[in-house]
């Protein structure tokens, strides 16, 4: 039992940190951590980002720039 729930634990926590894709447009990387997308429109055009960095502990000036 003690399995099942070690089991159900790593996939609740895997199935958290799992980014959702909101699009179908190849991205581009940026740097390391970013990776961009650009797609033509009839109106303009449409930029995805995907932003992600892992940290266990944050830095204390990043955790205060962030937005709010």
């Amino acid at each position: 039992m003690k399995l099942f729930y070690t089991a159900l634990i790593v996939l609740l926590l895997a199935g958290c940190a799992t980014p959702v894709s909101h699009t179908n447009i190849p991205l581009s990387t940026y740097d390391k951590d970013t990776e961009y997308g650009i797609e033509d429109r009839d109106d303009g055009f449409g930029i995805t980002v995907y932003y992600s960095r892992y940290q266990f502990i944050p830095e204390s000036d990043a955790w205060m720039d962030s937005p709010r």
